[in-house]
């Protein structure tokens, strides 16, 4: 078995997790609200209950 190949760009990387959108007790009620987050990042990666 072999481990899934990620080609990742020159410049930042950010890694999201656990933003739980669309449930009632998350800090995150839209997904533009995301944007300060990732802005500037050549790979965003959404680790897990997005």
């Amino acid at each position: 078995m072999t481990s899934p190949t990620v080609a990742i760009g020159s410049g930042p990387v950010r890694i999201l997790s656990d933003l739980h959108l669309g449930h009632r007790l998350s800090r995150i009620a839209r997904t533009e609200q995301l944007r300060p987050l990732i802005a500037g990042a050549a790979t965003v990666v959404f680790n897990g209950d997005t």
